[in-house]
């Protein structure tokens, strides 16, 4: 039996992590299982160019009132869409958007189940607060040592108002919540203190590109980062370790794949400290040939839910090295197997196991098939099913 499933997300399209799997989803379901798939989303980025991706088959509507969220128009849209379709199941993707009222609310006159997504870490908001918090001084600024004498208050509005109330009030509205990792099982029970956790599954995020063949002989002695630059990702750190390698490896270099708010001060760094071989590429929307090119993909996530580059990169022969930050990083990378991780934040451990690959093509080549072969178990084939299986069988 066909079904109608309807994906309810914030921002859509925009280049993030969960509008990329959003689409990927939404095609597979339409173009393998027939379904019929709608996405409402409030606000849209690089609509134009970015909903070419999306299958035809899948229907793209958009919020009226992007700025006031909870406006009567929107009220008024969504109860329309629910009262004059068929809707099987509502994916509630963006657990963390401030569009979770009017979706419970307005779906008491429907009581169609709501599966909701969360795409990252449930301890995501306070290791951001976390270490926000070490960037700052007392001495620095008036507003910087406000924010220093205010930590406790802030530790607490994060944690009861938004991890601990929030959480518990969207679990307790669905059918079941999801986590990318059964490894954060135990992180939303710490915040929740919900003990009878069986709406609680998890799913992995599938690979979001193509699986191509690897000529392995054509990759380049490079260094790869591909995502947003923001304090989270910590691109900053990687460009230091590699200020501490470019002179010992003339015949290498660091390719840097994305925008953000850090984009600049990145520059200036490099720049003012004379940094040799640091090729900044901008936003790509394909990033496959850089995959294909790399030899090595760096990562220093202070947190993530699962890290689509990680698996992307594994995917396309990149051997993938990064900072054991968060839980479901075990999952995709097997220490000394399909990859490296390194103990935070030892910069020392990191800038060594990099110096070993960049010594040792062979080691390089080695690892790089065993991730690829690894990242089978993230094929969207398979991800997919589980996806199914559960829409197949849930009922109100």
């Amino acid at each position: 039996m066909n079904k109608h499933v309807l994906y309810y997300i914030h921002n859509y399209p925009g280049y993030g992590g969960i509008e990329k799997v959003t689409t990927i989803l939404a095609n597979h379901f339409v173009e393998n299982e027939e379904w019929e798939v709608t996405i409402i989303s409030f606000s849209q980025k690089y609509t134009d160019e970015l909903i070419n991706e999306l299958d035809s088959g899948v229907i793209f509507l958009k919020m009226p009132n992007s700025t006031d969220l909870y406006s009567e128009e929107n009220r008024n849209f969504l109860f329309k869409f629910l009262q004059t379709n068929t809707i099987d199941v509502i994916i509630f993707q963006d657990s963390y958007a401030n569009i979770h009222k009017i979706l419970f609310e307005v779906n008491k006159s429907f009581n169609i189940p709501i599966i909701t997504v969360e795409h990252s870490s449930p301890f995501n908001a306070l290791i951001r607060l976390k270490n926000r918090q070490k960037t700052l001084s007392y001495f620095r600024s008036p507003k910087e040592t406000i924010h220093k004498l205010l930590y406790p208050y802030y530790k607490w509005k994060t944690f009861f108002l938004n991890d601990f109330s929030r959480r518990r009030y969207k679990y307790n509205k669905s059918k079941y919540y999801i986590l990318l990792s059964d490894l954060f099982f135990r992180e939303f029970r710490d915040i929740t203190k919900i003990t009878k956790t069986d709406k609680l599954l998890a799913i992995n995020n599938p690979i979001t590109i193509t699986n191509d063949p690897i000529d392995f002989r054509m990759k380049k002695k490079q260094l790869l980062f591909i995502g947003r630059m923001d304090p989270t990702k910590n691109v900053k750190l990687l460009i230091q370790i590699w200020q501490n390698l470019y002179n010992d490896f003339p015949d290498w270099e660091f390719v840097v794949v994305g925008d953000g708010p850090e984009k600049e001060s990145l520059h200036t760094y490099v720049e003012s400290n004379n940094i040799q071989r640091v090729s900044f590429e901008g936003f790509k929307t394909n990033v496959v040939p850089y995959y294909k090119d790399a030899s090595i993909f760096c990562m220093a996530s202070i947190i993530e839910g699962w890290g689509l580059t990680l698996t992307e990169s594994m995917v396309m022969g990149v051997v993938p090295v990064a900072f054991d930050t968060f839980a479901s990083i075990t999952d995709i990378i097997k220490n000394g197997v399909n990859g490296f991780l390194i103990k935070p934040w030892n910069i020392d451990e990191y800038t060594d196991c990099l110096k070993m690959l960049m010594k040792n093509k062979k080691q390089i080549n080695i690892i790089s098939r065993q991730a690829q072969l690894s990242s089978d178990r993230f094929a969207l084939s398979k991800i997919g099913k589980q996806w199914v299986r559960i829409v197949n069988n849930i009922e109100n």
